[in-house]
């Protein structure tokens, strides 16, 4: 017997498994009962780019929320420091902060400072 999947099924399992084309794999095996291939499931995903791309930007925004409970609700301040760390580095470039991050704010006044220790803290 030939079975098929429809594209929300598809899109169900590839969602399902955030993008993750070998764990999709195992997925339409298990609830479908499809036995299909890593580099089939690779090549119909393809199909489906901007789905792929949101799929993505949900991981991303998940990743941030749990950062974000990190540096809010952590009572280990060794963990909120780690967690503040962390975005400062990655988010913070416009306010002076991670890597080149006072370049990104020469032509820019900043709203505000403080300092700490002889850094100064921008926001």
């Amino acid at each position: 017997m030939n079975v098929k999947l429809t594209d929300e099924q598809f899109l169900e399992a590839l969602r399902e498994n955030y993008g993750n084309i070998t764990k999709t794999v195992i997925t339409i095996k298990e609830k479908h009962g499809i036995d299909i291939t890593r580099q089939a499931v690779h090549k119909r995903a393809q199909n489906f780019i901007e789905d792929l791309k949101d799929i993505r930007e949900q991981m991303i925004d998940m990743a941030e929320a749990n950062f974000m409970k990190l540096v809010c609700q952590s009572d280990d301040l060794k963990i909120q420091y780690k967690a503040s760390e962390f975005i400062l580095n990655h988010l913070g470039g416009l306010r002076g902060y991670g890597k080149n991050g006072n370049d990104r704010i020469l032509n820019q006044e900043p709203e505000g400072y403080f300092e700490i220790g002889g850094k100064e803290f921008r926001f």
